[in-house]
């Protein structure tokens, strides 16, 4: 008669404390990356774009963008490049939603306008009937 082999125990979850504190050690040994001026524009768009990602993505896109930027076309890595098409994404999709918002605005102002002529006219009119 044969016996299965036993099977090797599984291994335990790893608590959550104890990844917690690998992943701030790693954080605390990353050397910083220094904002030089030619990404300022980059930053400044990302910035402008906070309000619409999650802060994880925010802080991911500025740690990694200028190493992005920094390398020539040819020699970038795949991850270099899904992150700038990522980055291209992003600035589409929140000038799409600007253009929509001015375009909201501009329908409100137009309204606004065409009351206001409507005020004035009835306004005139009174004043010429009273007189």
């Amino acid at each position: 008669r044969t016996h299965a082999p036993a099977m090797a125990p599984k291994r335990m979850a790893e608590s959550p404390k104890g990844k917690a504190g690998r992943l701030a050690k790693f954080a605390k040994s990353a050397p910083p990356c220094p904002v030089d001026a030619k990404y300022a524009a980059a930053f400044d768009l990302l910035a402008e774009l906070s309000s619409e990602l999650p802060p994880s993505c925010i802080d991911m896109l500025t740690s990694v963008l200028p190493h992005a930027l920094e390398t020539s076309k040819e020699h970038r890595h795949g991850f270099q490049e899904s992150i700038l098409t990522s980055f291209g994404e992003v600035c589409k999709n929140g000038h799409s939603k600007r253009e929509t918002r001015i375009a909201v605005g501009e329908a409100k102002v137009s309204v606004l306008e065409l009351e206001k002529a409507g005020a004035s006219e009835k306004m005139v009119a009174t004043k010429a009937s009273e007189e």
